[in-house]
């Protein structure tokens, strides 16, 4: 799926408001200026990106963003597409007949 990308191969994307991001950004005083720029820049373009993922968590409340990616990572480990067929204990139609 050319959409999917990133955590659990489901596109998921943790999002901040950009304004937040570069206060936290500055405050930790760890990046120079050009990479807080260029870190900046990519979340901006993740951010007009959104629709092209396939789920969006808004990062205000750590535990609530955690909450919701640990729930997407179940969801996409229990897709039927992920899941090998011939589980012992589900009987399947056997193929061609019979």
């Amino acid at each position: 799926m050319a959409r999917t990308r990133a955590v659990a191969a489901a596109g998921a994307r943790l999002f901040d408001e950009t304004l937040a991001l570069e206060r936290r950004l500055r405050e930790r005083r760890s990046d120079a200026a050009g990479e807080i720029a260029r870190r900046l820049a990519r979340a901006r373009e993740e951010i007009a990106l959104w629709r092209q993922y396939d789920y969006l968590i808004v990062n205000r409340d750590l535990k609530e963003a955690a909450e919701q990616l640990t729930a997407i990572i179940v969801a996409e480990r229990s897709r039927a597409s992920r899941l090998a067929l011939g589980l012992p204990d589900l009987p399947l139609p056997q193929q061609g007949g019979s």
